[in-house]
């Protein structure tokens, strides 16, 4: 981490362009495994929900 001057804080360089993309290829096989997801009724609690199934994971949903 850099610092870019007196009172700036460090920042990590190019993290952003760095991040890989959850993709289902980037999930390895989770048969035999349950996972708990809150927030499973929309947005990132969902798309984890549907990702982790399709992995073969067995979740359980809490949401609204």
């Amino acid at each position: 981490m850099k610092r870019k001057g007196p009172g700036v804080p460090p920042t990590l360089p190019d993290t952003a362009q760095k991040a890989r993309r959850w993709l289902d290829d980037n999930i390895c096989d989770q048969t035999g495994r349950s996972f708990l997801i809150t927030g499973a009724n929309g947005g990132l609690g969902a798309a984890a929900a549907a990702h982790l199934a399709h992995a073969g994971a067995r979740v359980i949903l809490a949401c609204r």
